[in-house]
């Protein structure tokens, strides 16, 4: 034993490379602020360690942060107290975002070790998890996700242990406290709470539900009270609401009429990006997506036929619940949001294929030429599919990775040169909007905001609307008080607006009559907007910009 144990950590360390290597080389991280929300936990977290309480300091006016709970800004901002100085900082916050990768794999493997794997299984299974590109990519950036999924799996793990007959009420208050804990990195495991009380309800388990229900609520309650007692007016604002509150701006997009196409193009992305996930692809050629189809489809049966053979266990219980408020949201369930369940749909999708070849083998034993011929054909397409998998996967470690983190340097590099220009040319209270506010005021202390994509506008495939919401950004940035506009060659490219509309919105916006160019750098300008009474007279060729340093 206490050698497995000793080959198994062995095993585990090694795993850890990949996703260790990848954070160092971007300790720096010139990725963030790529998903908007990683620097805005980023800005909250310094308010916290400076005692300015939880607020978003780069929006003007720095009103409270109530969009996010703050259990993960909280945790950020150790980095913060370990060193004040920004971007110095930025490697231990690196350091804190890649912790939740060891605990994962841990969690995980002792997920599977419930659910009956033997143990070569757990090993290939735990593999699966550490050297999958999405894991690696997420472990050096300063999002939820892993930290969220390792919540997930411990609160799982305790609520199976405590329904045994032998186990007391605290053990289910302990599930109760991690899941409250869940939910103070996101609202998101809010199904956790009828989760986990069910499954010890259909333990008959009475006094621990009530223990894990009584456990988690004061978290969740707490954390509602806080941000309804602090909530901003937005008053219809749309920029506002998509700052300070989830729940606002879903209900400024979503409509009752919107809702069934919402569900039906987000249950066809969580189709395709559960297959993905598992079997890691970036492209959207027919083959990719029907192979990811496929792959989905295994991992769900196989997710269901587990449950039959070993019985339920809490993330089964839970899963439904949070695909069901993924497919109500909106934005569609890309990989990361469906991370938190990665380690269950992987255990479905390896005891599907231990059916598939025992079937395999019935069938290649079978005295009937035409069922070895068909097996012998299944059996040399799951081969292909596997080598198929590990080049994949390979690749993504070796090029995808690489030329992303040389993308996210370049990108950096023509925006750094301008946080340097606006420091040493524009006045410290000056406004701007950009599409990486939160980072920008990072570096140049200057508040500032976005304009938010509008979701439905998407949904409902109207990209003329969709166009002329970003093309009022002059507007906006009146309204907010904004004197300045930053717009960078990368901006809109999380799919706000599809590449040819993004074209065309950017070429429109460059050449926009109320707007005085004063820098231009590498794929980065910055722009006075004209005081609305001068807007007519915009027509007049402005003076020559400033280049910026490069």
């Amino acid at each position: 034993m206490t050698l497995t144990r000793a080959l198994g950590g062995l095993l585990l360390l090694l795993l850890l490379i990949p996703s260790a290597w990848f954070a160092w080389s971007v300790r720096d991280q010139p990725q963030l602020g790529a998903f908007h929300d990683d620097s805005l936990y980023y800005v909250a977290a310094r308010s916290l360690a400076q005692g300015e309480g939880y607020r978003i300091a780069s929006f003007p006016g720095a009103p409270y942060q109530t969009k996010y709970p703050p259990a993960f800004a909280g945790l950020l901002s150790l980095a913060w107290r370990l060193e004040p100085r920004f971007p110095q900082n930025l490697v231990w916050a690196t350091l804190l975002a890649w912790l939740a990768v060891p605990v994962f794999l841990l969690l995980s493997w002792r997920l599977f070790a419930d659910f009956g794997f033997p143990r070569w299984l757990e090993a290939v299974l735990c593999a699966a998890l550490a050297l999958n590109p999405w894991v690696v990519n997420c472990s050096a950036r300063l999002i939820t996700e892993l930290w969220f999924a390792s919540e997930l799996l411990a609160v799982s793990l305790l609520l199976a242990r405590a329904a045994r007959p032998e186990a007391r009420w605290p053990l289910a208050a302990a599930a109760g406290a991690l899941g409250g804990l869940a939910a103070l990195t996101r609202t998101a495991a809010l199904p956790m709470l009828l989760a986990g009380a069910a499954f010890l309800l259909l333990r008959r388990r009475r006094t621990q539900a009530a223990a894990f229900a009584l456990a988690m609520l004061p978290a969740v309650a707490a954390w509602q009270w806080w941000a309804a007692a602090r909530a901003t007016a937005a008053g219809g604002d749309v920029i506002t609401t998509y700052y300070t509150s989830y729940l606002g701006f879903h209900f400024l997009n979503v409509t009752a009429g919107l809702l069934p196409k919402l569900f039906w193009v987000n249950l066809t992305t969580l189709v395709s990006e559960t297959g993905s996930l598992l079997a890691f692809s970036f492209n959207d050629t027919t083959f990719r997506l029907q192979f990811s189809r496929l792959v989905a489809a295994g991992a769900i049966v196989g997710t269901v036929r587990l449950a039959r053979r070993q019985g339920l266990s809490p993330m089964h219980l839970f899963a439904p619940l949070y695909i069901g408020m993924l497919l109500g949201w909106h934005f569609p369930p890309v990989d990361r949001l469906l991370l938190p369940l990665a380690p269950l749909l992987a255990a479905g999708l390896a005891f599907e294929l231990q059916h598939l070849c025992r079937m395999l083998g019935l069938s290649l034993r079978s005295p009937l030429r035409s069922q070895r011929v068909a097996g012998r054909a299944v059996a040399a397409a799951l081969a292909a599919a596997g080598a198929m998998v590990l080049v994949t996967t390979w690749w993504g470690l070796t090029a995808f990775l690489p030329a992303l983190t040389r993308a996210w340097r370049q990108e950096f590099a023509a925006r750094a040169a301008s946080y340097r220009w606006i420091v040493d040319n524009l006045p410290r209270d000056a406004r701007i909007l950009a599409y990486q506010d939160p980072v920008l005021h990072l570096y140049t202390g200057r508040q500032g905001c976005r304009i938010p994509a509008m979701p439905g506008h998407i949904y409902r495939g109207d990209m003329a609307a969709a166009r002329a919401h970003f093309l009022r950004f002059v507007d906006l940035a009146r309204a907010r008080g904004l004197d300045y506009v930053l717009l960078t060659a990368s901006d809109l490219a999380m799919g706000e607006l599809p590449q040819a509309e993004r074209k065309r919105w950017f070429d429109r916006a460059r050449s926009h009559p109320e707007l005085q160019l004063l820098y231009s750098g590498a794929g980065v300008w910055v722009y006075r907007v004209r005081p609305a009474a001068s807007a007519s007279a915009a027509v007049i060729s402005p003076p020559a910009a400033r280049r910026g340093r490069s």
